[in-house]
C-alpha cells in the first residue's frame, strides 16, 4: 500500500521529481512524460528521452523504483511520443540493464559525480554529464579493483589509482581515488556506463 491517505502506507510516492537524498522508507518516483497523466492532445511538453534516462539512472541510485506513466488515446493506442521514448529506454535497458535491475544504492555523493547503483561486488557508474575524457571515484578498495570495463561492449578501460602515501604505505587495504579513461567512441548518447568489479573482502 502506498503513502497517498495520511498516516498509512509501506512505502513513499514522490510525485514527478527524484527526491536529492533517499527517503529513510521504500520508495517509488511517480512519472509521466509530459505534464499530464492522461491523454491531453495540447500538452506538448515532453520530457526528452534523455532526461526519462537520467531520472531512471538517478531513481535507481538512490535505491528507489521508477514508476513511468503512459496515456492511452481514446482508441486505446499509445501516443507516438510515448512509443519513442518507450523505445528509447528499451533500446538503453537492453544494453545496460544490469546496471538497474537487481541493484541497490551505490556509492555515497562525495565518492562520484553521478548516480551510481551496486549488484554484488561490481559497482556501476552511470555517467550523466559531458563532457568527459576521464573520471573519478572516491573511497574504493583500490588494491581490490579487479576489472573495470565498459558495460555495453565489454571493453577494458585504462584505469589508474592513487591513495594517501600513509595509507598506501601502513595498511593492507587503503581507500583512495580510482580515475578512469573514457574513450570518445564508447560514450552512449543516452548515459554511459561503466562497470567496476571489487574483488571481496
Amino acid at each position: 500500500m502506498n503513502d497517498r491517505l495520511p498516516g498509512t502506507g509501506g512505502f513513499e510516492t514522490p510525485e514527478q521529481f527524484v527526491p536529492p537524498a533517499a527517503p529513510d522508507n521504500r520508495w517509488e518516483t511517480y512519472m509521466t512524460m509530459n505534464r499530464s497523466w492522461g491523454w491531453v492532445p495540447t500538452d506538448t511538453e515532453w520530457k526528452s528521452g534523455r532526461e526519462l534516462v537520467h531520472t531512471l539512472a538517478e531513481t535507481a541510485g538512490r535505491g528507489g523504483n521508477l514508476l513511468l506513466n503512459v496515456s492511452p488515446t481514446g482508441d486505446g493506442s499509445l501516443p507516438a511520443q510515448q512509443v519513442e521514448r518507450l523505445e528509447l529506454l528499451a533500446g538503453w535497458m537492453d544494453r545496460n540493464g544490469s546496471a538497474i535491475r537487481g541493484t541497490t544504492a551505490g556509492l555515497e555523493s562525495w565518492q562520484f559525480y553521478g548516480p551510481s547503483t551496486r549488484d554484488g561486488d561490481t559497482l556501476f557508474l552511470h555517467l550523466l554529464s559531458r563532457p568527459y575524457d576521464s573520471v573519478s571515484v572516491r573511497g574504493l578498495p583500490i588494491r581490490r579493483i579487479r576489472s573495470v570495463s565498459d558495460l555495453t561492449t565489454g571493453t577494458p578501460l585504462a584505469h589508474r589509482s592513487r591513495a594517501a602515501i600513509l595509507d598506501e604505505l601502513l595498511l593492507a587495504d587503503p581507500p583512495g581515488e580510482l580515475t578512469i579513461d573514457v574513450p570518445a567512441n564508447l560514450v552512449d548518447d543516452l548515459a554511459t556506463v561503466i562497470a567496476v568489479e571489487i574483488e571481496p573482502t
